[in-house]
């Protein structure tokens, strides 16, 4: 070999060298900007059942309730509650954990039990694991994270107690004519303008206790794992009655990907500044509000079946 092919050869070894050291420094300074830029992005918080738990309330902020972050997306996040609450923000709602607060774009209600998929405009920054076994009936803890009367969050914590099928007012619809002159139904008819539509559901009873605003709150096993959710109470401070495991997991597998997507109807009316719905979920939630109002006179005797079902409702009116 040539003396310029030897030192030819020897530059290009000593260039390799050089590549090699800058390629890994390069890579190491990489390396260290991308955990600098994970540890200053908010982490995905998983199974937290204080971050998970959500405030709901309508446009005009005088009723409330409270959901499950299920999961999020930097465009989107799903929430669990109940049926009843997604009436409540029918005409455009906010939603609202620790990471900020967000416009409710969608809603999916369950045919079969007081289950709703609510979908919102932002990233919750929150995953929640839902069980993929039943509670251990009268021997497991139970946990149960909301936002009853509207305060931030609070955790209470009992048992899975046992089953059983609970009548559960659904909905009120106005009168009408008939519904006046009828007997039985002009009572009702006279004190708050509707008639409560009834539903039977199963149930399981949780010995933690919730208020007014706990529908919809995460029911958690001893792994805090999602079981459920609170639906039903017997008065202003008690125990809870809940979506069962088995309703929770058939809404979620089965029910879901075939129900159509509802939106809130984002008209608002300037003067008064309540939204103005297409449907009569804004009408329902004021004659439950009226009904409320009746139940707390001396007229709550004329209609006590009615008023114990509206006992029984854990939204919280103002």
């Amino acid at each position: 070999m040539s003396f310029n092919k030897k030192v030819e050869k020897k530059l290009k070894d000593l260039s390799g060298k050089v590549k090699a050291k800058l390629s890994a420094k390069v890579m190491g300074v990489l390396a260290l900007v991308a955990s600098l830029a994970i540890v200053a992005s908010p982490l995905l918080r998983k199974n937290d059942i204080t971050a998970s738990s959500v405030l709901i309330t309508n446009m005009a902020g005088n009723s409330s309730g409270s959901g499950v972050v299920l999961d999020s997306s930097p465009t989107s996040s799903r929430i669990l509650t109940n049926a009843h609450i997604c009436r409540v923000v029918a005409s455009g709602g906010l939603a609202s954990n620790w990471s900020g607060t967000f416009l409710v774009t969608g809603y999916q209600i369950s045919l079969q039990h007081d289950i709703c998929l609510l979908t919102v405009s932002g990233d919750m920054k929150v995953k929640t694991k839902v069980a993929n076994r039943p509670p251990e009936f009268y021997y497991e803890q139970a946990t149960i994270s909301g936002h009853p009367a509207g305060l931030p969050n609070v955790v209470t914590s009992g048992h899975f107690s046992g089953r059983k099928v609970l009548e559960v007012m659904v909905s009120i619809v106005p009168c009408t004519e008939e519904d006046a002159a009828d007997p039985q139904k002009g009572m009702l008819c006279m004190l708050i303008g509707g008639i409560p539509q009834v539903k039977r559901y199963e149930s399981v009873l949780v010995t933690a206790t919730i208020m007014p605003g706990s529908s919809g709150s995460g029911v958690y096993n001893k792994d805090k794992e999602l079981s459920g959710l609170a639906f039903a109470g017997s008065g202003g401070f008690c125990y809870a009655w809940t979506v069962p495991y088995e309703a929770l997991k058939n809404f979620l597998n089965e029910e879901v990907p075939h129900l159509k997507l509802d939106h809130p109807n984002a008209l608002v009316n300037i003067f008064n500044k309540v939204g103005q719905s297409k449907t009569s979920f804004a009408k329902e939630i004021e004659l439950q509000r009226k009904l409320k109002q009746v139940c707390a006179t001396y007229d709550r005797h004329k209609i006590k079946k009615f008023c114990e079902l509206a006992d029984q409702d854990m939204v919280y009116l103002k």
